[in-house]
């Protein structure tokens, strides 16, 4: 293989390199805000205590593409509380 042609190749991954860690950072920016608006949920709607973050998403570099949101959360209202705040008798 010549250089030129080698170069070019080595230039193409780079550019695959650097799209697929730009995908991949921007699906992590999305999925803290989701886990960030459900925790939220949890403390203001359902009257949790405190809301945990576990799992991929809490780990440096442990966040990949078929990761989900792992949340736990203290002091949660019963669900026949939860029925009748949302309306739900």
């Amino acid at each position: 293989m010549d250089e030129t042609i080698f170069q070019e190749y080595v230039k193409a991954w780079r550019n695959r390199k650097k799209e697929a860690e730009r995908r991949q950072a921007e699906s992590l920016r999305q999925a803290r805000e989701a886990a960030s608006k459900l925790a939220r949920i949890l403390v203001q709607d359902y009257r949790a205590g405190e809301v945990w973050l576990f799992g991929s998403l809490a780990r440096i570099r442990g966040f990949h593409r078929r990761s989900d949101i792992d949340l736990a959360a203290s002091g949660l209202m019963d669900l026949d509380s939860a029925s009748y705040l949302a309306g739900k008798p």
